[in-house]
Protein backbone atom coordinates (compact mmCIF):
# COMPACT_ATOMS: atom_id res chain seq x y z
CA UNK A 1 0.00 0.00 0.00
CA UNK A 2 1.56 3.41 -1.17
CA UNK A 3 0.63 6.69 0.65
CA UNK A 4 0.17 9.54 -1.42
CA UNK A 5 0.82 11.89 1.12
CA UNK A 6 3.26 14.44 1.52
CA UNK A 7 5.85 15.11 3.99
CA UNK A 8 4.74 18.27 6.90
CA UNK A 9 6.92 19.81 9.04
CA UNK A 10 5.45 21.97 12.08
CA UNK A 11 7.91 24.84 13.42
CA UNK A 12 7.27 25.83 16.59
CA UNK A 13 9.77 29.04 17.53
CA UNK A 14 8.28 29.89 20.66
CA UNK A 15 9.67 33.72 21.58
CA UNK A 16 10.03 34.47 18.14
CA UNK A 17 7.71 36.61 16.43
CA UNK A 18 6.33 40.48 16.46
CA UNK A 19 6.45 42.23 19.53
CA UNK A 20 3.56 44.37 19.69
CA UNK A 21 4.86 47.05 21.59
CA UNK A 22 6.85 49.38 18.77
CA UNK A 23 8.05 51.09 21.31
CA UNK A 24 10.71 48.43 22.26
CA UNK A 25 11.67 47.47 18.68
CA UNK A 26 15.10 49.42 19.28
CA UNK A 27 15.30 46.46 21.79
CA UNK A 28 14.27 43.33 19.70
CA UNK A 29 17.29 41.57 18.28
CA UNK A 30 14.86 39.74 16.04
CA UNK A 31 13.15 43.09 14.58
CA UNK A 32 17.27 44.54 14.15
CA UNK A 33 18.55 41.17 12.29
CA UNK A 34 18.72 40.59 8.36
CA UNK A 35 16.53 37.29 8.23
CA UNK A 36 16.44 36.67 4.55
CA UNK A 37 15.41 32.68 5.47
CA UNK A 38 12.51 33.82 7.56
CA UNK A 39 11.38 36.46 5.73
CA UNK A 40 11.71 33.76 2.27
CA UNK A 41 9.50 31.40 4.64
CA UNK A 42 6.92 33.82 5.15
CA UNK A 43 6.90 34.44 1.96
CA UNK A 44 6.08 31.31 0.28
CA UNK A 45 4.45 29.10 3.04
CA UNK A 46 1.46 29.23 5.52
CA UNK A 47 1.72 30.38 9.04
CA UNK A 48 -0.64 32.06 11.56
CA UNK A 49 -0.89 35.18 12.14
CA UNK A 50 -2.97 34.81 15.14
CA UNK A 51 -1.73 33.93 18.97
CA UNK A 52 -1.13 30.22 18.83
CA UNK A 53 -4.14 28.72 20.78
CA UNK A 54 -6.29 30.73 18.82
CA UNK A 55 -4.75 29.02 15.25
CA UNK A 56 -3.85 25.40 16.52
CA UNK A 57 -7.92 24.81 16.73
CA UNK A 58 -7.56 25.17 12.88
CA UNK A 59 -4.85 22.63 12.54
CA UNK A 60 -5.55 19.22 11.25
CA UNK A 61 -3.26 16.03 12.81
CA UNK A 62 -4.84 13.62 9.92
Amino acid sequence: MSSNRKPVLLVIRDGWGKNPHPEQDQYNAVKLARTPCDDWLHANYPHPSSPPAASMSACRWA
